[in-house]
């Protein structure tokens, strides 16, 4: 899902650019009709016409469960099997923008406030190493580090594996010092306590 902005807000800002984002998704319906907005940022689903159909229609899954659960189970159901989930996966999407912005550790200088946020990458599996995607953000892999859990990208990994997913873009944490060890010819701040290298802040334009 890609959140909007509402003009006049400003996305440094993680407060405004949360709430800018929830309102955007709200009363925007996250460019669920903008197939030529979303081509720009995921052009190989774009291409295909189940996603295509998914993006505008999306609504319609969630509503035959829905239907389905309070058929089978009433009320309970309906609010245990559906709204319950959606609630929490719209907060806990919501989060990545706001509390990774706020508390935090950052490995990356991105130029942004994003930072790593262990509760959060344990909510969104993976999503919460906000400051590494702020530095590579077209990398499937987030948890850069060995101890940065990264549930979203084992999965992608997996279907890497079995030939189901083929072009999987990743940086590893190895691969990032050796860059900056390049730039910077040996720069005695790589070997000390300051664990904060330069990442690519070009990257992040337009980007949350």
């Amino acid at each position: 899902m890609i959140g909007l902005t509402i003009p006049g807000t400003d996305d440094s800002n993680p407060i405004e650019s949360a709430t800018s984002e929830c309102r955007g998704q709200w009363e925007c319906s996250a460019l669920r009709n903008e197939t030529e907005a979303l081509r720009k940022y995921a052009p190989d689903l774009a291409r295909q016409r189940y996603y295509r159909w998914l993006n505008q229609y999306h609504w319609v899954p969630l509503t035959a469960v829905g239907l389905s659960l309070f058929a089978f189970g009433g009320w309970s159901w309906l609010l245990w099997g559906a709204v319950l989930p959606v609630t929490i996966g719209f907060h806990v999407t919501w989060m990545v923008n706001s509390v990774t912005h706020l508390w935090g550790s950052r490995l990356f200088s991105t130029g942004d406030d994003s930072r790593n946020n262990l509760w959060v990458a344990l909510l969104t599996g993976g999503e919460g190493w906000h400051n590494n995607h702020h530095a590579y953000p077209v990398s499937a892999r987030h948890g850069l580090a060995w101890y940065e859990v990264d549930v979203n990208y084992y999965g992608i990994h997996l279907l890497e594996t079995l030939a189901l997913a083929t072009h999987v873009k990743t940086v590893s944490l190895k691969s990032t010092i050796d860059e900056t060890t390049r730039v910077l010819k040996g720069d005695a701040s790589l070997t000390s306590t300051d664990k904060t290298f330069p990442g690519e802040a070009y990257a992040n334009t337009g980007r949350e």
